[in-house]
């Protein structure tokens, strides 16, 4: 809003006033300026942090120093969030750009955009303003990723660093093998610049020479024993992995996903069930479309195991109609219409049937309230799926060959609920923490 800025830079500019800000609520929400003069005013003068923090037409300050500035009628409602603090807000940014293209990316064809087509806010109405008293803690996420393990713990732990970043506003890093495998998969999801990378002999000394506040490890490689030695005195969240006695730190969590078989021996700090499964934002924002299809996916995922035992289904696919199928390994043979990885969440939250494999698709498909067929891989993975159809509402279609198709009836919007409170307390105890050992 060029006319905007410009009369905010002809008051500050003048030297008589110290407060320049919007004379009422609108789009330009937060969006200030002051001189030094105006920064000791309101050190000396502000009631409390809130006041310092959010400077703007709702704050009172005296009238011979402070002057607001009209806003066009057509921005007087606060529509949006117009900074990007996070990455939904940079995927909200990168989507209008992508539809309005560089010539109309401006601040009057945004709103006229947005009001046609308010779908577009889902992408990151889920980020809410910090609280002034917001203490940030900055979180490591250890991941295993490779061809031969492929990318459910990847997909799994994005999930869940997007919702601690997005909103709960904590900072988020990956350490993540050297390899183009790894380095691939998290540039296209535009986190290139949050990864760490380590060789896998040297891991543990990498972990070593780590700083965070809370480590997320999702790599059932590693020793549990030297894992202990080395972050014995740090927060951990464990997936996948709760030790076989009690000689472990009380202040370590262990997460093991949606319904695995939980231990006989329970543990205080053990959490499962459907609240640790995070979806990843991107397939939300689709889902929240509420665009249907009549497409059956398949998901491959990365692992070259999945793609040999899918072969074994071929005879009761290939006739199938409206089969589309992804896989980050080269197919040999084409059961359907190939998807594009760029276009995989779309597909997903849109399909009315999924066949996959345990893991994190399974979950996308499951959680979403889509038809899921899973082909096992092992006898634990179908004492898992066993687990589902005997304790979760739950209904059988059809069949695919001697697997059937099943779907949950719990509503994916309880689950986030209970995923908030979960990691509201989670959170909670660590801070509880910090500021104990600070003090």
């Amino acid at each position: 809003d060029s006319k905007y800025i410009g009369q905010m830079m002809t008051y500050i500019n003048s030297s008589e006033f110290f407060l320049i800000t919007a004379a009422q609520e609108s789009i330009h929400e937060g969006f200030c300026i002051y001189s030094s003069q105006g920064l000791n005013f309101l050190k000396e003068t502000s009631l409390n942090p809130e006041q310092k923090e959010n400077v703007g037409y709702k704050i009172p300050f005296p009238n011979d120093k402070l002057i607001r500035v009209p806003v066009e009628e057509k921005y007087h409602e606060n529509l949006c969030r117009i900074s990007v603090d996070n990455h939904a807000d940079l995927r909200f940014m990168n989507q209008l750009h992508s539809e309005l293209g560089s010539n109309k990316f401006n601040i009057s064809s945004v709103v006229d955009h947005l009001k046609s087509n308010p779908g577009l806010l889902n992408i990151h109405s889920h980020v809410q303003q910090k609280l002034v008293d917001h203490k940030l803690l900055k979180i490591v996420f250890v991941i295993s990723i490779d061809p031969q393990v492929g990318l459910g713990h990847a997909s799994r732990i994005t999930g869940l660093a997007q919702e601690l970043n997005e909103s709960f506003h904590h900072q988020i890093q990956f350490l993540i093998p050297n390899n183009n495998y790894s380095k691939s998969y998290f540039r296209e999801l535009g986190y290139e610049n949050e990864c760490l990378f380590y060789n896998v002999p040297d891991l543990y000394d990498t972990l070593k020479n780590l700083n965070y506040d809370l480590f997320v490890i999702d790599d059932k490689n590693l020793d549990l024993e030297k894992l202990k030695l080395i972050l014995a005195n740090q927060h951990v969240w464990l997936y996948d992995q709760v030790p076989e006695n009690d000689h472990y730190p009380e202040h370590w969590t262990y997460f093991l996903q949606g319904i695995q078989v939980i231990p006989e021996k329970h543990f205080k700090n053990v959490e499962w069930g459907f609240k640790t499964v995070f979806l990843n934002k991107s397939l939300e924002y689709h889902f929240n479309q509420n665009i249907d299809s009549p497409n059956t996916i398949i998901n491959l995922g990365g692992s070259e195991k999945n793609l040999q035992l899918i072969e074994h289904f071929r005879d009761d696919l290939v006739d199938r109609p409206n089969l589309k199928i992804a896989s980050r390994v080269p197919l040999k043979e084409n059961f359907g219409e190939n998807i594009k990885q760029n276009n995989l969440f779309k597909e997903i939250a849109n399909c009315i049937k999924g066949i996959t494999f345990y893991g994190v698709s399974f979950y996308e498909f499951l959680l979403l309230g889509k038809e899921v067929c899973v082909i096992c891989r092992d006898q634990n993975e179908e004492m898992i799926i066993n687990e589902i159809l005997a304790n979760y509402e739950i209904v059988k279609t059809e069949k695919l060959a001697q697997n059937y198709f099943f779907k949950l009836k719990t509503d994916y919007n309880s689950i986030k609920k209970s995923q908030r409170k979960m990691l509201n307390k989670r959170l909670g105890d660590i801070l509880k923490s910090k500021k104990g050992h600070h003090a």
